[in-house]
């Protein structure tokens, strides 16, 4: 009986194994095609020459599993621009390594290689070596050097292939170079497109990149914000008016639709649409036509529509607030725009930026393009800080934030954050990148959840405002795991749901005996988990407690050792 037992054993091992092999032969086949290669990245937040910030360095070799180490001298470092690579080349870092990485199963561990040299990671001053799970470097990390160089340690797509068009979108990130190409993609149609993000994100800003790149560029391009129109002129505001159709009515008006003939009508906020206007602007698309107030007569336009809302559409179709038919006309295509959070290693591009558009020329060259010193303008510390914070206002409150810091600091030593700014820019509580990233009008890169609602991009958190404001260490266990639960086993998301900073999550799965990292499973209990879901990854993961992403990581990386063994 022990023998047939021990066959059994042995048989049921081999199965499983030809299970995990199959398996990860299937996640290779569609990753091939599918997702591209992420990388570990150096992108430069902030830099004694402000000149610098923005270039980034591909660590391809720590991506192999090849330490690698930061000095003044190395790596070496590209401009988006192009031109020759340069390392950091600050006199006052080290030549000598100041922090090395290394990769071990898929695990990226940082540590000080000098005594004498201040690092802070995430914030923090690094004493010990720190792992940096892959949900982190997706969201990006921020590394300090001796209060000189502020870094984002992060992943980037290695396999970007062509540029598209800058369309005055400041940022070099993954999400804004596929934005770009999205924008491309949907202008040479001429299909209307509903144009979805947070508020702040630069949705108006697509729109008048879309008309510019389209074929109707050399026509007009009407922006009309539907929010700022009161109900009672929206209607004559839009479709126009004959003289005598109400009270003012003193000459005709023919309206914003008629003045986009030929060319692209932008509605901002179009979830504010007051009811009786939906139901025209509704006519007007089925039939292109506009018929306008006090007049028998309709006219034949010819108009591309954009529009754009930070609400939940969705919700008010159920609630009776938005007709589901006006949704369906205007979402003929659907573009999402990626949150700040999304493409953190923008934020020193873009502060940069709004210094040159905020100061004079002398100003610059005092403050930003000055030899390097000893105490630079732009502190590395002032840096990160502003990499770290969660913009729920997106590039518009950075803009403001920016320009309050530069006002009051334009004639002090550096940039410093004063304490209200500092209470305004509140905890980190950023969401995955995974999650927020732009979704173009196939819907690629969209969750599962995203792409059966059509819900807006939100970040996780905005399920639980219960949450918000509690402290880690007063949340209950079960509570914690039902974060997990509800967002797939994805620590970045539930973090955000519990309304706490990843940090403090890890820190908290660390002492839990009841979850296990993806990156501790065993090759058994990988097999195992595949055999009793039927090689199902995606219940083999919820089964396990990790996310399916996780998983399809470790797989992979399991069948990588078994095939080097």
């Amino acid at each position: 009986m022990s023998q047939s037992r021990a066959g059994s054993s042995e048989q049921a091992g081999e199965q499983n194994a030809g299970l995990l092999e199959t398996r990860t032969r299937q996640i290779q086949q569609v990753t091939a095609g599918a997702l591209p290669e992420r990388v570990p990245t150096l992108t430069l937040l902030g830099h004694p020459q402000a000149s610098r910030i923005g270039d980034r360095a591909i660590l391809a070799g720590l991506a192999a599993g090849e330490a690698t180490a930061v000095s003044r001298g190395a790596p070496a470092f590209d401009s988006p621009e192009g031109g020759a690579s340069r390392p950091l080349a600050d006199p006052f870092l080290s030549r000598a390594p100041v922090i090395a990485f290394e990769r071990v199963d898929g695990v990226v561990r940082v540590r000080s290689e000098r005594e004498d040299s201040e690092i802070r990671v995430g914030g923090e001053v690094l004493r010990e070596p720190r792992s940096l799970p892959e949900e982190e470097l997706e969201d990006g990390v921020t590394i300090e050097l001796s209060g000189r160089v502020a870094l984002l340690l992060h992943l980037t797509d290695a396999t970007a292939g062509r540029r598209a068009p800058r369309f005055d979108l400041v940022g070099d990130s993954d999400a804004i170079h596929r934005l770009r190409k999205d924008i491309v993609r949907l202008a040479a149609t001429d299909m209307r497109v509903l144009l979805r993000g947070e508020t702040g994100s630069g949705k108006e800003l697509v729109a008048r990149a879309i008309h510019a790149a389209s074929g109707r560029a050399s026509g007009p391009y009407v922006a009309v914000n539907m929010g700022a129109i009161q109900p009672s002129l929206a209607t004559s505001a839009l479709f126009g008016h004959v003289r005598g159709a109400f009270t003012g009515a003193v000459a005709d008006h023919d309206g914003h639709i008629v003045a986009a003939d030929s060319g692209t009508l932008f509605l901002d906020e179009i979830g504010d649409t007051d009811a009786s206007v939906q139901a025209m602007l509704l006519r007007t698309l089925e039939t292109s036509e506009v018929q306008r107030v006090g007049d028998r007569r309709t006219r034949k336009v010819d108009v591309r529509l954009l529009s754009a809302t930070d609400a939940d559409l969705e919700s008010d179709v159920a609630d009776g607030r938005f007709r589901e038919p006006l949704l369906h006309r205007l979402a003929e295509l659907t573009l999402w725009i990626p949150p700040l959070r999304a493409r953190r290693d923008d934020i020193g591009r873009l502060v940069v930026h709004v210094l040159r558009e905020l100061f004079d020329e002398g100003e610059q060259a005092r403050l930003l393009d000055a030899e390097i010193g000893e105490r630079p303008w732009l502190r590395a510390g002032t840096m990160a800080r502003l990499a770290r914070a969660p913009w729920t206002g997106n590039v518009r409150q950075l803009r403001n934030v920016v320009r309050q810091l530069a006002i009051l600091c334009r004639d002090e030593a550096e940039l410093t954050i004063a304490p209200d700014v500092e209470r305004a820019l509140g905890e980190r509580a950023s969401g995955p990148a995974a999650v927020s990233m732009t979704v173009d009008a196939r819907t690629r890169d969209a969750s599962p959840k995203d792409v059966g609602a059509g819900s807006p991009s939100r970040s996780e958190g905005e399920g639980s405002p219960a949450r918000k404001g509690k402290k880690p260490q007063d949340l209950t266990e079960q509570e914690i795991l039902d974060a997990l639960e509800q967002t797939g086993w994805r620590r970045a998301a539930a973090a955000d749901r519990l309304g706490i900073a990843r940090s403090s999550l890890y820190a908290l799965l660390a002492s839990n005996k009841r979850l296990v990292r993806v990156q501790d499973l065993t090759r058994e209990q990988v097999e195992e988990a595949l055999s009793r879901h039927g090689g199902d990854v995606a219940r083999a993961a919820a089964d396990l407690h990790v996310s399916e992403h996780g998983l399809k990581l470790r797989i992979q990386m399991l069948s990588n050792s078994a095939r080097e063994e």
